[in-house]
C-alpha cells in the first residue's frame, strides 16, 4: 500500500534523543528507519514481509536497535500466523472451556509434551501440525469426543469423565448409555462390523426387542444421518477407525437373556449382509424416512416401536427366530 509524504516523512526521521552505534563509523550515530521487504526462514517455513531497518544517518550502513528488532519480530511471527492459519491463544482458551479440560491433560491426551498448551498460552507459536490439531478439535467437538475416546488412557479418569460429560451435552449424546456401549462390545467381539454396520446392527436390534418384549433395549438417542439411523455416542467413539473393522474389549456387563437372544438372531440375520444392503434396508423403512426430513433429523423411539410392531404383524413373525423372514423379504425386495 503507497503511504503518504507525511508517513514517508516520519519512517525516515532521525532520532535525534536516540544513538546507535555504528561499526562502520565507529562511533554512536544518529539513524534513519526505513521500510524493507525481508524474508527469513521460521519453522522451516519461508515468511516474506515488510519490515523495518535501522541505518546510520552518515554512511548507511545498518545499525542495531531494539524497537526495530521487536517490530521485526512481531511481524515474522504475525505473517507467520496469517499465513500458516495459527490458532490463538483465545482458541485455545475456548476449547478447555468448552471441553472441560485443563492445559496439561489437554496437552497429553493430544499426545503433545506436558507443558506445551501452556507454552502455547504464554505465547509461544504452534507448530502448524499441532495448531491444525487443535483448530480440528476447536471446530469440530466430534473429533474431540473421537480423540477423548481413543487417548483416554493418556489422562485421569476422573479428567477423562468430566471431559466427556461436557463434550457430550455439545453433541447432545447420551455417553452414559452403558448398554449400547456394552453391547457394542458384544457385537464388536462376536462379528466383523465397520461403524456403520453396527449403528444398522444396533437400530435393529432396538426395533425388534421393543416389538417383541415390549420395552427399550437401551436408552440412547437414535438420529436420521444421510447414511442411516445412527447412535450418536456410539458412532463418535469408534469413529477413528473409519470404514475399517472395530477392535475393542470384551464386555464387562451381564445382559438380560431376551437382550442377549435378541443381539444374537439380529447377528445372524442382519449381521450376514454388507454395510451398503444394510443402508438399503433401513432407506427403506418408514422412521428413517420420516425422521430424515423433519426438522431435528430424530427417530423418535415411538416411531421404531411402532414399525417394528408392523413388521411383526405383516410377517406373521411369532418369535424372535422369525425375525429371519423380514430380512429375506427386504434383501429379495431390495
Amino acid at each position: 500500500m503507497n503511504k503518504t509524504r507525511k508517513e514517508r516523512e516520519i519512517m525516515k526521521k532521525e532520532d535525534k534523543n536516540k544513538k546507535e552505534y555504528c561499526v562502520n563509523c565507529n562511533d554512536y550515530v544518529n539513524f534513519i528507519i526505513n521500510e524493507k521487504r525481508k524474508k527469513f526462514n521460521y519453522q522451516d517455513i519461508l515468511i516474506e514481509y515488510v519490515g523495518k531497518e535501522a541505518v546510520c544517518s552518515l554512511c548507511g550502513e545498518t545499525v542495531y536497535n531494539d524497537d526495530v528488532l521487536k517490530y521485526n519480530q512481531e511481524k515474522i511471527e504475525k505473517t507467520y500466523k496469517e499465513q500458516n492459519e495459527i490458532i490463538t491463544i483465545n482458541e485455545i482458551n475456548e476449547i478447555m472451556s468448552n471441553y472441560n479440560i485443563g492445559k496439561r491433560p489437554l496437552s497429553l491426551l493430544l499426545g503433545f509434551g506436558e507443558i506445551t498448551i501452556t507454552r502455547y498460552l504464554n505465547g509461544y507459536l504452534p507448530t502448524i501440525n499441532n495448531s491444525k490439531l487443535l483448530k480440528k478439535i476447536y471446530n469440530s467437538p466430534s473429533e474431540y469426543y473421537s480423540i477423548l475416546q481413543m487417548n483416554k488412557s493418556n489422562i485421569s479418569e476422573i479428567t477423562f469423565k468430566k471431559s466427556e460429560k461436557a463434550v457430550s451435552k455439545l453433541l447432545d449424546v447420551h455417553s452414559d448409555d452403558k448398554v449400547i456401549f456394552e453391547l457394542s462390545k458384544y457385537i464388536i467381539n462376536k462379528i466383523d462390523v465397520t461403524n456403520m454396520s453396527l449403528q444398522k446392527i444396533l437400530y435393529y436390534i432396538q426395533m425388534f426387542y421393543m416389538a417383541i418384549y415390549n420395552k427399550h433395549a437401551f436408552n440412547s438417542r437414535c438420529n436420521a444421518w444421510d447414511y442411516g439411523p445412527v447412535f450418536g455416542n456410539v458412532y463418535y467413539k469408534y469413529k477413528s477407525f473409519g470404514r475399517n473393522i472395530i477392535n475393542d474389549e470384551e464386555p464387562i456387563i451381564e445382559f438380560d437373556k431376551d437382550l442377549i437372544k435378541t443381539t444374537d438372531k439380529v447377528l445372524k440375520y442382519f449381521g450376514c449382509y454388507t454395510t451398503m444392503v444394510l443402508k438399503s434396508f433401513t432407506h427403506n423403512e418408514d422412521p428413517w424416512l420420516v425422521s430424515y426430513n423433519s426438522e431435528n433429523k430424530i427417530i423418535k423411539k415411538s416411531i421404531i416401536k411402532e414399525y417394528g410392531d408392523k413388521i411383526i404383524k405383516e410377517h406373521g413373525i411369532n418369535s424372535i427366530e422369525e425375525i429371519k423372514k423380514y430380512s429375506e423379504y427386504m434383501f429379495n425386495r431390495l
